[in-house]
């Protein structure tokens, strides 16, 4: 069951629980592509360093996201999806490097900004990975999520804590670690967590 939390509470889990040897983040995002004269509408997703590492997927080409590419001030960086490659840049062996120009937009009622990001492509993945959102839209790209929740931010004149930003949670057990184990512990940080959360809004108000 996916479960949608914001990426502070993320953050707390990923810090304290001891029954995932990996976790990750993922949130859905939309944009536009400015290719010339063309706007063209992508679905993608915004994620954190270590999502491709612990789904084990290999890229078809480049490298994978690092710590350092989610952090305030980073260059941003983007990896695209092989039907994105293919349909955009002609399978361009030399793609990497290149540059994606992306306008922030919501995933909902199909609102767009008219400011645009460049997005140094750094990786290209597999045909088969599709991504980890709604199996009935693929994911065309893949960006860091505070940099993408940085563009948003810009773009669209929200004023959500940045740390508020809806995610949802990825992990991989332990070895010998059972789903009622990993679900118990789950249940009590997530309750602590909880309990912690009105001095955290005071703090933000």
């Amino acid at each position: 069951e996916r479960q949608v939390i914001s990426y502070a509470s993320y953050d707390e889990l990923r810090r304290e629980l001891d029954v995932f040897d990996a976790m990750a983040a993922r949130a859905g995002d939309a944009a536009r592509l400015r290719s010339g004269a063309d706007l063209i509408p992508l679905q993608g997703e915004a994620v954190t360093p270590g999502y491709f590492e612990l789904l084990g997927v290999v890229p078809k080409m480049g490298r994978t996201l690092h710590p350092g590419d989610d952090n305030a001030g980073a260059s941003p960086v983007a990896i695209i999806s092989d039907p994105l490659w293919e349909s955009q840049f002609a399978s361009d062996g030399n793609v990497l490097g290149r540059t994606l120009r992306l306008g922030a937009g919501s995933s909902f009622g199909g609102r767009y900004a008219n400011t645009w990001g460049d997005y140094t492509i750094v990786r290209v993945m597999p045909l088969r990975f599709t991504g980890t959102g709604n199996t009935w839209q693929s994911a065309q790209y893949w960006v860091p999520t505070m940099v993408r929740a940085l563009d948003h931010r810009a773009a669209l004149g929200d004023r959500w804590p940045l740390d508020q930003r809806p995610v949802v949670p990825i992990g991989r057990l332990r070895p010998g670690v059972t789903l009622a184990q990993a679900g118990a512990a789950v249940d009590a940080s997530g309750r602590a967590i909880l309990r912690r959360s009105p001095e955290r809004v005071k703090e933000d108000a």
